[in-house]
């Protein structure tokens, strides 16, 4: 897929009306400063996945981040947990962690399902 074609995926998902968290990693992958491919790659680095969303640089941002996608970060959680047999284990803030591993969960989704290679 080239550049200009996963824009216009990524740019018809952020314009979709209802609220998601596939509709804001689309919307930072479009505003990120490189390829929108080197987005996703990039979120698989811890190191530079911290700079790149930010929603979670303060924790109003992550609160409320949280608040407008509880349902679908609940929804993820139950899933993963489902599948892997298992409780995920939360450490520290319980809405800082669920909305970074839903924002990771849905930018990994994303990228397999537009057929990105990571």
């Amino acid at each position: 897929m080239t550049n200009l074609e996963l824009k216009k995926e990524l740019q018809a998902i952020a314009n979709k009306k209802e609220k998601s968290i596939e509709k804001e990693v689309a919307y930072d992958a479009l505003n990120y400063d490189q390829k929108c491919e080197s987005f996703f790659l990039d979120m698989q680095n811890i190191d530079s996945s911290t700079a790149i969303a930010n929603y979670f640089i303060f924790y109003t941002d992550t609160d409320a981040f949280f608040d407008r996608h509880c349902n679908q970060i609940k929804k993820l959680r139950k899933e993963f947990e489902t599948k892997n047999d298992t409780v995920l284990e939360i450490k520290g803030t319980l809405n800082r962690n669920l909305s970074w591993f839903a924002f990771e969960k849905t930018t990994l989704k994303m990228a397999q399902e537009l057929g990105l290679e990571i």
